[in-house]
């Protein structure tokens, strides 16, 4: 019997789960896709967020007197988005500029161990990874040449 014969009995015979598995995988693509475009909206209202701040000093219109303030506020707002590092980054040169060097340390640091941390963390997965497979397996050395 060739394969195609092989292929529809089976289907006939198990139909019911033959379409559930497509539905499954149809439903599960629909929900990734969801979070997927709330995830790129709240980014993108986070970077609208930032620029509304950081354009009136690209400008150089003086009307804000503490742009650290503004940049910290959109930081506690989208604490989990891109902008949201960079407003507390921003924050932090601000703070510098302004010669509130406590403060701006503060806000350096506050950034480096929220934002680095997710960058290392990987790093160091694999370095632990390289680490593992070097003691896994003896260190191959080259035979010395004849000269």
């Amino acid at each position: 019997m060739p394969l195609s014969h092989k292929a529809w009995a089976w289907f006939e015979a198990n139909k019911q789960q033959a379409l559930w598995a497509p539905g499954g995988v149809l439903v599960l693509g629909v929900i990734v896709a969801f979070f997927l475009y709330r995830q790129n909206e709240a980014d993108v209202a986070a970077s609208e967020a930032l620029s509304s701040v950081s354009m009136p000093q690209l400008a150089g219109a003086g009307s804000r007197t503490d742009p650290a303030e503004a940049y910290l506020k959109v930081a506690a707002a989208y604490p989990n988005s891109r902008a949201g590092a960079r407003a507390m980054l921003l924050a932090a040169g601000s703070l510098f500029v302004e010669g509130k060097y406590p403060d701006a340390k503060t806000q350096f640091e506050r950034f480096t161990a929220s934002t680095l941390t997710a960058l290392s963390w990987g790093r160091r997965c694999w370095g632990s990874r390289l680490v593992w497979t070097r003691r896994a397996r003896p260190p191959t050395r080259l035979p010395p040449t004849k000269t």
